[in-house]
């Protein structure tokens, strides 16, 4: 009886080592399934940003040194151009490492620390925000990360491309949902009318990282266009679970 007893906690024992085995492996492929996500996002937001940057900024010395090479005048025009091109792309820079940055949420709402970010975005980008929320919204220190990395991403979209000089931001929760709208007064983009996350991957359409980071959090998107009259981007994200 007694290696009765002995072999079944045996067996026991080294059911709950397997299962520990089990679920240290699953965690394992969570943290690298996690790390590479974010290796993506890194990479989309660099494509979007600084790279682009720095591809227009190669065009432009290749311009410089045909010009210099025919008309020394022209040519020193164009140098000042590019002075104040590498002024704004050191700006485009300065930005992209702070939306690198995790969002400071120290022990704020979710309403209370998108309202902050909206306001350290108009100090830095010189546009007019306003930003609007119906109180305190609370979620988990994850779920309010991706968001208000979204809400960077679109803000700087807007400050990037949109050649605006208005931005609205509103944030109100809905039952489970959190509603994000960002609208801004600028040229829009390239096509016109509404288009969800679906169509927009589908089609190619729209900022990269923030359709990767609006996929990992189950989010609806809206993503409205109207070329030389602005354009409209509504979030919806789920924050409890049912």
């Amino acid at each position: 009886m007694f290696a009765v007893a002995s072999s079944v906690r045996l067996q026991h024992h080294e059911s709950a080592i397997a299962a520990l085995n089990r679920k240290a492996a699953d965690w394992r492929d969570a943290e690298a399934r996690a790390r590479d996500l974010e290796r993506q996002k890194i990479a989309d937001d660099f494509h979007d940003g600084p790279l682009q940057c720095l591809i227009s900024f190669q065009m432009r010395l290749v311009v410089l040194r045909r010009l210099l090479e025919r008309d020394r005048e022209a040519g020193m025009s164009e140098l000042q151009m590019l002075q104040d091109i590498s002024v704004r792309q050191l700006r485009e820079l300065r930005n992209f490492v702070r939306s690198m940055r995790p969002p400071e949420l120290d022990g704020a709402s979710l309403s209370i620390a998108a309202r902050r970010l909206a306001e350290t975005f108009q100090k830095e980008a010189g546009l007019a925000v306003t930003f609007e929320g119906d109180g305190p919204i609370e979620t988990s220190p994850e779920i309010a990360g991706d968001i208000l990395q979204m809400i960077g991403e679109a803000l700087n979209n807007v400050h990037r491309h949109a050649r605006a000089t208005r931005v609205a931001v509103s944030m109100r929760k809905v039952g489970r949902d959190v509603e994000i709208a960002i609208d801004d007064n600028g040229a829009g983009f390239n096509f016109s009318g509404s288009y969800t996350l679906n169509e927009l991957e589908l089609l190619r359409l729209g900022p990269v990282s923030l359709k990767r980071r609006a996929r990992s959090l189950s989010a609806e998107v809206l993503l409205e266009s109207k070329p030389g009259r602005g354009s409209s981007l509504k979030i919806k994200v789920p924050i409890l679970s049912a």
